[in-house]
């Protein structure tokens, strides 16, 4: 059975995890956020991903890596998360996770607002 990002929630999840989510990293904030307040979420990003594609943005000052996570923070931020990055002990060369625990006062909560949100950030990363 498929999901749509936009709307499916996890009220009884104390974590949403994603360990290289692909399409579904951009979303993981989202879902979590709108899931409960109780619900945090942990990702691990490997391929770069936005709302409607392949992320192609890329900061060559830092590369496209820390461009990427940089953009998930700030995903992670508006949909009412205090971001930790962590570097994991494992062999790869996509070894940062981003982790949402502490809560912040302006969680995405319903339809509008995340349409609002995504849609701003299609455009933000088709523009940029």
């Amino acid at each position: 059975k498929s999901v749509d990002p936009r709307t499916v929630i996890f009220p009884e999840a104390d974590w949403i995890i994603g360990n290289h989510p692909d399409e579904l990293t951009p979303w993981l904030a989202i879902i979590a956020g709108n899931s409960s307040l109780n619900t945090k979420f942990f990702a691990l990003p490997c391929c770069f991903y936005d709302f409607n594609g392949r992320f192609t943005k890329n900061d060559t000052r830092i590369g496209q890596y820390r461009t990427y996570l940089n953009y998930i923070k700030e995903i992670g931020n508006q949909s009412g998360f205090e971001i930790e990055i962590d570097m994991l002990r494992i062999p790869s060369t996509k070894n940062i996770a981003l982790i949402g625990r502490k809560r912040l006062d302006n969680n995405l909560q319903d339809d509008e607002t995340i349409n609002q949100f995504t849609t701003q950030r299609q455009m933000f990363s088709i523009n940029h």
